[in-house]
């Protein structure tokens, strides 16, 4: 999930490790529940005018990100791969979390997880540095989600 950009947010300590920017602290996936979650399949968000349809590539703990556009056979908007993902385990205290990573210069952005009450299939990824949430709806298929979300 590529990031949003947020100033001033007060950051909260969480443990002993990393910081937890007004992230939710319960009912975060663990690693396995976001590998299950995630591995082989479409997770589709937007932000504005923007749309993020992206295959999670890979059956473990990482793998490759294709960004699904217009699709493969799509002569000027064709899917891509633009970048990674890792399930991190936490230590002392911290949440699991899912860092994306995007070469060579999108950077890399860290989120923890969580289910969205009222809607099955819809989840809130939490930028652990920014406190930011993106609303992310996850195919229970592997196939993608018709834009925008």
């Amino acid at each position: 999930m590529k990031p949003f950009i947020a100033t001033g947010i007060v950051l909260l300590s969480f443990g002993a490790g990393q910081a937890l920017a007004a992230c939710p602290t319960t009912n975060l996936a663990s690693r396995v529940d976001m590998r299950n979650l995630l591995s082989g399949r479409y997770a589709c968000a937007t932000r504005g005018a923007e749309n993020w349809n992206e295959l999670h590539q890979g059956t473990g703990f990482s793998g490759s990100i294709q960004d699904y556009k217009k699709g493969p056979t799509d002569p000027i908007d064709y899917s891509d791969v633009v970048g990674s993902y890792t399930l991190n385990n936490g230590t002392m205290g911290n949440p699991d979390t899912i860092t994306y990573t995007y070469p060579p210069s999108g950077g890399s952005y860290t989120y923890v997880v969580t289910p969205a009450a009222q809607t099955p299939g819809t989840y809130t990824f939490c930028n652990i540095s920014t406190g930011v949430s993106i609303t992310v709806k996850v195919k229970t298929s592997p196939t993608p989600i018709s834009p925008p979300c």
